[in-house]
């Protein structure tokens, strides 16, 4: 009898444990309000805009992203050496790539190369 009573009991507070949460959540979901999501992805488009509009900044790229031109000119001074990181530069109206190559001897070194292939200039940092 103590067995039932006591099943009952902890059933009874499971259940009304249980029932306001599961409530509570449909009431934070209103008609009115608008979708969240929404709002994220509308600030994002703008910060991506705003970026643009900006003429100034530089955009990551992955090295299967560059230009064959571009990828050919850095192959003739890179002398084997590993790609560390590819840029596209926007500066007002001018675009460029940006090569950071890793040399282990004498420290890395940047390539700027114009999107048709000419190298535009050497930088050892």
């Amino acid at each position: 009898m103590r067995y039932g009573l006591m099943t009952s009991l902890v059933l009874s507070l499971g259940a009304s444990a249980a029932i306001p949460s599961l409530a509570k959540a449909h009431e934070i979901c209103r008609i009115d309000e608008p979708n969240r999501g929404d709002r994220y992805e509308d600030r994002r488009d703008d910060r991506h805009e705003d970026r643009h509009r900006d003429r100034n900044y530089i955009e990551d790229l992955s090295i299967r992203d560059l230009p064959g031109r571009v990828l050919d000119r850095v192959d003739e001074y890179r002398h084997g050496r590993r790609i560390e990181a590819a840029q596209l530069v926007h500066d007002e109206d001018n675009a460029f790539y940006r090569v950071r190559i890793d040399d282990r001897d004498h420290g890395d070194f940047y390539l700027e190369v114009a999107s048709n292939g000419h190298l535009l200039r050497r930088v050892n940092r």
